[in-house]
């Protein structure tokens, strides 16, 4: 599973949701999400966009405990290894 490509997919998702967020401050640092202006609620349609393109189920627990981007990009793995 490449990284880039997830942490693409979750910068591009936020971003779109929200034209307001800095997409380039978003990385792979474990800095929350919320310190970029990412809401609860961004986070869950991000999720839902992970599921569709990666074919797998996230709960809203799981993603709530997944707070940045590098949670859930572990996340993502984790879930597609499973499924494989």
């Amino acid at each position: 599973m490449d990284r880039k490509r997830i942490l693409a997919t979750i910068v591009e998702t936020a971003c779109a949701i929200d034209d307001k967020l800095d997409g380039s401050a978003i990385t792979l640092d474990g800095a929350p999400l919320k310190d970029h202006g990412v809401t609860s609620l961004t986070v869950l349609q991000v999720a839902a966009r992970l599921e569709d393109d990666y074919g797998i189920t996230i709960n809203d627990t799981e993603v709530m405990l997944a707070d940045s981007a590098l949670a859930l990009v572990e996340l993502v793995e984790r879930k597609t290894a499973a499924a494989a």
